[in-house]
């Protein structure tokens, strides 16, 4: 539940290989070191780092998935299973205790419950993005000859439930309720040039959708359903709908420069910025859109992850970990540059994905 302005369906591409995580204090404040043992919270996963990889949390745990293929580490740092699907363009995304994942630009995709493949999808043309809900309803965005795209559902079986075909707006993202009865579409308006990017939301007993306003130059590439309430993400701005489309809150970046989200469908939704009067922070709101507290961040926000109401926020200058309200709790420098964080089970224990290691640490 994160995004860096702009990069629209570029894969995340980080290079793994494990080392182990320990503490040690330097200069009065905790240094996280790239040094950990198997065990109790370190779990060694070799990984080619010539290829691209990505991360998501799933139930229990974190997904990993690059070129050895899928792999789940527990909370405790334990490697729970790996499934045999390498990669080089991943495409992941979870929910609970299932995952989609696919090779971007591949015709095949796999539905992963458990920690083994259910369905196997094979699609006539490319996937370029996918996303699953709690039940295991899942979307895949294909390109489509004649068309823009193409979106299609399918139900934890593997059947198609609901086909959309874009005649002419490209397809940047697509998200399904967690009911299972809702489509959210983000598209780029390629005739309609007053509007950059508009959000279409589709009953799937039905096929009109409701538009739902994003804003004029607003390119919204990010969609997450909370229930049946949708988040929608933009570089300039983002909206919070209720499930018939109607409007609950947005919220104006007023020229500021979103480096990073998270979004915990417990409800915090965590935001960080950079530019204006108040400098790099972080900023926390509920699902009403009332903003809960904030606090200043040293540094380029480069990710951050909520779990209940803690944030974990990651910078050039090391790892910071606050409440809802914006009070600091932890506070660790690090010898090696963070590209994805994740708190795993409580606010004291982070699986970290760096360009020399990866695994799970004590805060």
């Amino acid at each position: 539940m994160r995004r860096h302005k702009r990069l629209i369906g570029a894969a995340v591409l980080v290079f793994l290989a494990v080392v182990a995580a320990a503490l040690y204090f330097a200069g009065g404040r905790p240094v996280i070191t790239a040094l950990f043992r198997d065990g109790a919270f370190g779990a060694r996963i070799e990984m080619d780092t010539s290829f691209g990889y990505t991360a998501k949390k799933y139930d229990g745990g974190v997904l990993v998935l690059g070129k050895e293929g899928l792999c789940a580490v527990t909370n405790a740092g334990r490697k729970a299973w790996q499934i045999s699907f390498p990669v080089t363009r991943p495409i992941l995304d979870t929910g609970d205790r299932y995952a989609i994942a696919a090779d971007r630009g591949s015709k095949t995709a796999i539905l992963v419950a458990s920690g083994r493949v259910k369905e196997r999808i094979e699609t006539d043309e490319s996937i370029q993005t996918a996303s699953v809900n709690r039940q295991g309803t899942f979307a895949l965005v294909t390109e489509e000859r004649g068309y823009k795209g193409r979106v299609k559902v399918y139900n934890n079986a593997g059947k198609e439930i609901y086909t959309w075909h874009s005649a002419a707006q490209d397809i940047l993202s697509a998200a399904v309720s967690e009911d299972s009865k809702l489509l959210a579409v983000s598209v780029v308006n390629t005739e309609d040039l007053s509007k950059l990017c508009t959000v279409l939301l589709f009953r799937l007993d039905a096929k009109e959708p409701t538009v739902c306003d994003v804003g004029d130059e607003n390119l919204v590439a990010n969609l997450i359903f909370n229930g049946r309430e949708l988040l929608a993400v933009g570089d300039e701005s983002l909206y919070y709908f209720k499930g018939d489309g109607q409007q609950k809150f947005m919220l104006d970046y007023k020229g500021c420069d979103l480096q990073a989200y998270s979004f915990n469908k417990g409800g915090v939704l965590s935001l960080g910025f950079a530019g204006g009067a108040e400098g790099n922070r972080a900023e926390f709101y509920d699902t009403n859109g009332k903003k809960k507290g904030s606090c200043a961040v040293k540094g380029v926000i480069e990710d951050m992850d909520t779990f209940g109401r803690y944030t974990a926020i990651n910078t050039a200058e090391g790892l910071l970990v606050v409440d809802s309200a914006g009070r600091v709790k932890t506070e660790r420098d690090m010898e090696i540059a963070a590209q994805q964080i994740f708190l795993c089970g409580s606010r004291n224990r982070m699986f970290i994905i760096s360009g020399v290691s990866a695994g799970m640490y004590i805060l």
